[in-house]
């Protein structure tokens, strides 16, 4: 009977989730970047929405969301999967709708598509501290290499947004409010379960302490923008240059209004500190280079198909 009830387990952690409705041979057809012409100006991006990582599904519920009010308004959607790390296959990945706009190899949240007609990528799926982090990363560096002609908008759907509490200090006042609801209630879910960044600003109860926890992510930024936090609709200038320099915005929403906004009402006449020298880099910047594991026999578990996407508004 052991034996019997230990093959059952056995298979059954094989076998994919049921609500991916997706069988675990799967595999989804990549898009070559080069292929990817975005006219649209909003774009979400998925990066690594996987229960591999959010073992209890945490951010589902607003990768599903989401996913939705993007189709909705009929504004492009990309995926992005590990193509190398088999400890992620593809069926383990959190959407009920499988057909985004393309879906894009990306091992460590990295993108490299032309973004030169966005003004606004809803961030969503990954991990906080990471390749999440690496995704914002490449959105400003690609902004700033197509240009700088418009202002940038970066959303964070942060019931979307996972993290294992690496920002939240020991010194910090709700350190401890966060610690209960994790032993309390999360790890009852799963011995491994991660954080969403909405359950731990929710249990932050001083609005400057949400937006200093919120800039602990914050990836570097060029030394020639504004930038501005927009934390659920409360604007915090972090670097101002001048009015007629472009804007990035970082901003925070929930799946359920990340569609909607007022573009932050700053004083840009007025000097402020720029937030923290690690975020001021030179006007030209290299393009970000992130070394990817080597894999034997160049192996892919995953073919890649390549296909043009022109993506219209």
């Amino acid at each position: 009977m052991c034996y019997l009830l230990t093959a059952v387990l056995t298979i059954a952690l094989r076998l994919p989730a049921a609500q991916t409705f997706e069988a675990n041979e799967w595999k989804p057809v990549f898009t070559e970047p080069s292929g990817i012409q975005i006219a649209a100006s909003t774009v979400a991006i998925l990066t690594h929405s996987s229960r591999a990582f959010d073992l209890s599904g945490e951010t589902r519920n607003a990768v599903v969301k989401t996913v939705a009010a993007m189709k909705s308004a009929q504004l492009p959607v990309l995926y992005l999967h590990d193509r190398y790390n088999l400890g992620n296959p593809p069926w383990m990945y959190l959407y009920s709708d499988w057909n985004p706009t393309a879906y894009l190899s990306s091992d460590v949240g990295n993108i490299d598509i032309n973004l030169s007609q966005v003004r606004h990528v809803i961030s969503l799926g990954g991990y906080f501290g990471q390749c999440q982090r690496t995704t914002l990363t490449d959105v400003i560096r690609l902004w700033h290499r197509d240009g700088l002609n418009h202002d940038m908008r970066i959303t964070l759907v942060v019931d979307g947004v996972f993290t294992v509490g690496q920002h939240i200090y020991s010194e910090d006042s709700y350190s401890e409010r966060i610690r209960l609801f994790r032993t309390d209630e999360l790890l009852k879910r799963h011995p491994r379960a991660v954080l969403t960044i909405h359950q731990i600003v929710s249990r932050i109860e001083n609005a400057d302490q949400v937006a200093e926890f919120l800039q602990r992510q914050l990836p570097a930024v060029p030394a020639d923008v504004n930038v501005v936090m927009d934390v659920f609709g409360n604007a915090i200038p972090l670097q101002i240059i001048s009015a007629e320099a472009p804007v990035l915005t970082f901003a925070y929403r929930y799946s359920n209004n990340f569609l909607s906004y007022e573009t932050p009402k700053v004083d840009w006449a007025q000097p402020t500190k720029f937030w923290r020298h690690r975020i001021v880099m030179s006007r030209r910047v290299a393009p970000v280079i992130i070394s990817t594991p080597s894999f034997p026999n160049g192996a892919s578990t995953i073919s890649t198909v390549p296909t043009r996407v022109i993506i219209e508004p």
